[in-house]
């Protein structure tokens, strides 16, 4: 093997990245598995800190020169792919996030237990059975069986909409790749997003700072709203205290 083999593994409606090395080692890039979490830029950067302080993972971590496409050569962290199940093992899925973020804490859930074997199945397809399996033709799919199929994507919860096209693209077939903008969430949101994930405020700070509770911070965070006039002056209180000049 004379360079680096690269490859991006369809997972649960986003993609995975690996690298496999000269010596036939295999690296799990660690971005695509946040992003396919659905882990914050901010959330994302905390978990890259984690791999790189902590005494296993960290021997564990190496970072590659990647061409990417509209980025040019970047330098990426990826993880020997047999510590990815212990890596993510450490990220928790609390009551909080099971409460609050119940789609991600389900995502997480799946990518602790799933991540892995994908991403080796795509290099190591004999050993991890993919061409282990009888060989048989599938029919050809008809427009009924679209119709069903869109019936089904059409009554599918969000939260399951993922796995559901995974299936379906398990089974033949096409998914069109539609890129729907996400609904702008209120200025009271996007402010708090900001003092949490750019500014390092934690909710328990927020709340004592609005007079609400941390359950409540993440419910503004999450978009819902506060009656009145009061996202304005939490708007405003809360820009006072990021907007102070460092000392």
């Amino acid at each position: 093997m004379n360079e680096l083999e690269i490859k991006k593994v369809p997972f649960m409606g986003t993609e995975l990245m690996a690298v496999r090395d000269n010596d036939g080692q295999i690296w799990a890039g660690v971005r695509w598995i946040c992003d396919g979490i659905g882990l914050s830029e901010g959330q994302t950067k905390n978990e890259r800190l984690k791999i790189q302080k902590d005494k296993v993972l960290s021997r564990s971590g190496r970072n590659f020169v990647l061409n990417e496409s509209g980025y040019g050569s970047r330098e990426v962290l990826c993880l020997k792919l047999d510590f990815v199940p212990l890596w993510l093992a450490k990220i928790n899925i609390t009551p909080t996030m099971e409460r609050e973020t119940p789609e991600l804490a389900e995502r997480l859930e799946q990518y602790q237990l799933h991540a892995k074997d994908v991403l080796a199945a795509a290099f190591l397809p004999t050993i991890y059975g993919a061409e282990s399996k009888p060989a048989f033709r599938q029919r050809a799919l008809t427009p009924d069986d679209y119709l069903r199929a869109a019936s089904i994507v059409a009554n599918c919860a969000n939260g399951r909409l993922p796995y559901v096209l995974g299936f379906l693209e398990q089974g033949g077939f096409e998914i069109p790749k539609v890129e729907a903008a996400a609904p702008e969430k209120p200025e009271l949101a996007q402010v708090i997003a900001q003092a949490i994930e750019d500014f390092g405020f934690t909710a328990i700070q927020l709340g004592q700072l609005l007079g609400v509770t941390r359950v409540q911070v993440y419910r503004y965070k999450n978009g819902q709203m506060p009656r009145g006039d009061r996202a304005e002056r939490m708007i405003q209180t809360i820009r006072e205290v990021i907007d102070q000049p460092e000392n």
